[in-house]
């Protein structure tokens, strides 16, 4: 059932415990696999079927030190969240991400194995990881010489979902999205600790009161951030602030372009880098690659090619771009259909437009082509976001970002583009000339790098309180009932775009508390 908070009474004592704050990918795979196995919740979304310009507010946030572009652009308030932004990436975490010399994950990367599967499933993907087709398993022994590994992302048809999957949310047994409601501050027994649900802002200005003894954050990286800075509705400190990493190490993607390319052998390029369809799904293939920076300090990346004057995936690009500015396949009046196509291009259009200056998409007719590199940013404990003095229009403060770039970033990009080049030389690929600025200046280079619209950290994963702000179970450390998911709570982000890691982790938390769920009583002794 999806319904307006604005229909609801003051207080909603319905008998779903779990609440799922964000109707965005990672909240909605959560509540498709607990529907799947009949746990009732509440997915409570900030935002309208349609954004309007009251979320578009409610969204914007101050930037101090280095501005970021992705602070704003690319995040939407509305029903489906980044589903309707997202072009449909998805990529896994490579074994390097989790047991990296510093910021390790608290987990194995067996234990979010089973969730990529059903996660991908749920998004609409063929579950199971890619296998490299025979021309890049030929050329393994060249790359490994060179420090590099082919890593594969794939490309969802229907990055939206289908109207199939809509109707069988408004279906589901005991799942109720609930929109227009913006959580301002979770509420706890003060007694004993434990979560007992949420306050919300109605866009009327009324207050909702929602009970639930799970709360699970799944609004994106800033947003739940954010919640988690707030008050709690009477103006007190929560528990979980005295905690030293909420806000912290905040984190994106930088991606730049590291080389240009004077092509020898097209046929091996394409070999490699061309698009291939499998499974149902087009796949893209890049060069991964781990670079060690000091003792007890690391990065990662990846390199990808951008190829000019391709017809076929300029082609692939525009029919993507098309589906992104379409409206959500749901079931709505004609004028309401021109709506949402309005809105979306308000929101797509500066998306699409900063992709191209940058060539984050090859949909350019002229020049050589050039290899781009994506790379993971170094967790700093000063990239921050912390509450500001002012007000979004619901009353609810808003926050600053705190972000800057530093050395080992250009680091990375350097040492990444050396060993591409390295490596297109010794395949007889091509000559790669790397970029001036990054042999000087690598720290220069870094500041200049465009964002990946990634943003992560935040509400990191650790063992200890001292390390974090969630367990390995994402439950906030020291209260009961309250969890966090999404890239906020990522310790690092490795190469990953973040979707699919983000909502593996959702799978592996909806697992534990279907089985919570459906636990038998035990019998007075």
């Amino acid at each position: 059932m999806i319904c307006d908070a604005a229909t609801l009474p003051d207080e909603v004592t319905a008998s779903n415990e779990i609440l799922i704050i964000g109707s965005g990918p990672v909240g909605l795979v959560i509540a498709r696999y607990l529907a799947e196995r009949g746990v009732a919740a509440t997915v409570l979304e900030a935002g309208g079927e349609l954004p309007s310009e009251t979320d578009r507010d409610c969204l914007k946030i101050e930037c101090s030190d280095q501005i970021l572009s992705g602070a704003q652009l690319g995040r939407t308030r509305q029903l489906g969240g980044g589903l309707n932004l997202w072009g449909g990436q998805l990529a896994r975490f490579h074994a390097a991400t989790f047991d990296a010399s510093s910021s390790p994950w608290p987990i194995a990367a067996s234990e979010l194995s089973q969730g990529f599967d059903i996660a991908a499933r749920l998004l609409g993907a063929v579950p199971g990881a890619l296998s490299p087709p025979p021309p890049i398993q030929a050329m393994r022994d060249g790359l490994a010489r060179h420090g590099l590994e082919a890593i594969a992302t794939s490309w969802l048809a229907a990055p939206k979902w289908t109207r199939a999957v809509w109707s069988e949310l408004r279906r589901a047994t005991g799942l109720r999205i609930v929109l227009g409601a913006a959580v301002r501050a979770i509420t706890l027994d003060r007694v004993t600790g434990e979560v007992r649900g949420v306050v919300a802002s109605t866009r009327g200005g009324r207050q909702l009161s929602f009970s639930g003894r799970t709360v699970i954050i799944a609004a994106g990286t800033i947003e739940s951030v954010r919640l988690l800075l707030q008050p709690a509705a009477d103006d007190r400190p929560q528990p979980w602030h005295d905690l030293p990493w909420l806000g912290r190490g905040f984190s994106e993607h930088l991606e730049a372009m590291v080389a240009g390319i004077a092509v020898s052998s097209p046929a091996r390029l394409a070999d490699f880098f061309d698009p291939v369809v499998g499974q149902g799904n087009k796949q893209t293939w890049k060069l991964f690659g781990r670079v060690q920076l000091s003792e007890g300090e690391d990065g990662c990346g990846v390199v990808m090619l951008s190829a000019p004057g391709n017809l076929r995936h300029s082609l692939a690009e525009l029919r993507l771009l098309l589906r992104t500015l379409s409206p959500r396949d749901m079931p709505r009046p004609i004028p309401r259909l021109f709506a949402a196509a309005a809105s979306s291009a308000r929101e797509i259009g500066p998306l699409a437009f900063r992709y191209l200056r940058h060539r984050r998409i090859g949909s350019y007719f002229r020049g050589s082509p050039s290899l781009r590199a994506s790379v993971e940013q170094s967790p700093r404990f000063d990239n921050r976001l912390e509450l500001a003095a002012s007000c979004d229009a619901l009353g609810i403060r808003r926050a600053t970002l705190h972000w800057h770039t530093g050395r080992e970033e250009g680091l990375v990009f350097q040492s990444l583009g050396r060993r591409a080049a390295d490596w297109l030389e010794a395949e007889g690929i091509g000559q790669a000339v790397l970029d001036p600025r990054l042999v000087e200046d690598p720290e220069g280079f870094a500041q200049s790098a465009d964002e990946g619209l990634h943003p992560a950290g935040g509400a990191r994963m650790s063992l200890t309180a001292r390390d974090g702000v969630v367990d390995r179970d994402l439950q906030v450390h020291g209260v009961k009932g309250l969890y966090v998911c999404g890239a906020c709570v990522f310790p690092r982000m490795g190469y990953a775009n973040p979707t699919l890691p983000a909502a593996a982790l959702g799978i592996r938390l909806a697992q534990k508390l279907a089985a919570a769920q459906t636990m038998p009583q035990r019998s007075a002794a």
